[in-house]
């Protein structure tokens, strides 16, 4: 997602979200959308923000392919929590605009330690729900994920 700020608390910004899980039987799911929103907090540490706007959803699950208006709404957080540490928080909901029982919700939380100038240990998790599943899946997933991240 890129976002603008032409002010001090305003943002906009446009973005595209991909979705592949063989388990849950998503061969895809591709949202692109545009979205408006407000910094609640913002300094040189810490940023807070919520937004929402228009989307489209197309998706393969369980075989069908599906394609449909949704809406977008998140919340998001980063902390610089010291010089080498951060947190890094969000919250992103679709919603179809044809089926009310058709959404999903994706909360992540990351941990990002600095281990030399180049190099991070990420710790993260992240919980999926998804209301309308491929036959015989569960609604909800959970993932805990561990990697290095190498900066550029």
């Amino acid at each position: 997602q890129i976002n603008r700020t032409p002010g001090e608390c305003h943002f906009y910004g446009a973005g595209i979200r991909f979705l592949r899980d063989d388990l849950a039987d998503i061969s895809y799911r591709v949202t692109p959308a545009v979205v408006a929103g407000r910094y609640l907090v913002k300094n040189d540490t810490l940023a807070l923000s919520l937004e929402a706007g228009p989307s489209f959803t197309l998706e393969e699950v369980d075989g069908q392919s599906d394609s449909f208006f949704s809406a977008l709404a998140a919340q998001r957080l980063s902390w610089a929590i010291s010089e080498n540490t951060s947190l890094k928080q969000e919250i992103i909901a679709n919603f179809s605009l044809e089926d009310a029982d058709n959404f999903t919700v994706v909360a992540t939380a990351n941990l990002d330690t600095a281990i030399t100038n180049d190099l991070s240990w990420m710790v993260g998790l992240e919980y999926l729900y998804d209301n309308q599943t491929a036959d015989g899946n569960k609604k909800d997933d959970t993932s805990l994920k561990t990697g290095i991240t190498v900066r550029f």
